[in-house]
């Protein structure tokens, strides 16, 4: 019992250490070769920028918070306005690209969310919402529907045009993209030392973000481990305990004749059969929590797609198992056999 339970529970940590790291890991990836330029005019010809060493490309965009609802939900969102797709974010279009490049150069307002609202709220291409920027309200019509791991629901993309007419927001930032952007960063800030642009790379904006981010993986990840270590050290000790009890019964079958190579087989035997069992039995129990938990999370508006990395968990149970399965041998069961009467 303490062996399965552990081991499940191990599972569980090894798995949510392994795929909240690699989601911040892609993150980190999509913003390692981007740039914020701040404190620029809405009329700036990006194309200047464009002609740097190190500069592969630039796009003003306005970037900054604001509130959508409807009469099922209202959320706090990341707004993104540009006269493209920010294809300097790495989206999934469900919507067709071409179709979304399309209406956000179109004369009609239109506004693109995430998949989430879709799963969550039954939003889809057509739908009215309304959002607030700055205090100003305006419905706008769903064009398409975007899909972003990391941002997970809370982004709105919106023309840069929609946002000059509704509400009179113009581009604020520019996002430099370079294959190496500390060059690009550098080369701004020389170039324009006297506009006062405000250049930085994006993993150094949100460098706070990051490294508390980071902490608590690497706490997630310390509990883990300290876990299994913990669940082995109890399943090893009372096992050994346990099995003092059946001394007699081993003396009994040693003078029947059994040797003490078949009787260590024998032990093994019921260690494998019993790791087997545990290993099923987590197996089922994890994907059972992992289920219920992702439709939990549905209940306080957070959509999460079924996320399950089975070779984490084969690899951790399997671990596990071959410990515990080591154990007569590690710790010489065969030395203790003794044949004598009863």
């Amino acid at each position: 019992t303490i062996f399965g339970v552990g081991m499940a529970i191990s599972m569980l940590l090894f798995m949510a250490w392994s795929m909240t790291t690699s989601i911040f890991d892609s993150y980190v990836s999509d913003f390692r070769n981007i740039a914020f330029v701040s404190n620029v005019q809405a009329s700036l010809d990006v194309s200047q920028f464009e002609q740097l060493d190190g500069v592969a490309s630039a796009t003003k965009i306005v970037w900054q918070q604001g509130t959508l609802e409807s009469e099922n939900f209202s959320e706090t969102i990341n707004l993104l306005g540009s006269k493209h797709s920010a294809d300097f974010i790495d989206f999934r279009y469900i919507t067709s690209k071409q179709r979304v490049e399309e209406l956000l150069l179109s004369d009609k307002p239109y506004i693109f969310v995430d998949y989430s609202l879709k799963e969550l709220y039954g939003v889809d291409e057509g739908s009215m919402l309304d959002l607030t920027l700055d205090g100003v309200t305006k419905r706008m019509e769903v064009g398409g529907i975007l899909r972003h791991e990391l941002f997970n629901g809370a982004y709105v993309v919106v023309s840069e045009k929609a946002l000059e007419d509704l509400y009179g927001i113009l581009p604020n930032t520019v996002i430099i993209t370079s294959d190496n952007i500390s060059e690009a960063v550098n080369a701004i800030r020389e170039r324009y030392a006297d506009n006062n642009y405000y250049a930085v790379e994006a993993l150094t904006a949100y460098r706070w973000e990051m490294e508390s981010t980071t902490s608590i993986f690497d706490l997630v990840g310390t509990l883990a481990f300290a876990v299994a270590l913990f669940v082995m050290a109890v399943t090893i000790a009372a096992s050994i305990v346990g099995r003092s009890s059946e001394e007699k019964h081993r003396t009994a079958l040693l003078n029947a004749g059994m040797s003490k190579k078949k009787l260590l087989s024998e032990e093994i035997i019921e260690y494998v059969l019993t790791a087997a069992v545990c290993f099923i039995l987590s197996l089922v129990f994890s994907v059972a929590v992992t289920s219920c938990l992702i439709h939990a999370l549905n209940l306080f508006g957070l959509y999460f797609e079924f996320m399950y990395e089975a070779w984490v968990v084969i690899a951790v149970g399997a671990s596990l198992s071959i410990c515990y399965i080591a154990v007569p041998l590690v710790f010489n069961f065969k030395k203790g056999y003794t044949v004598k009467r009863i």
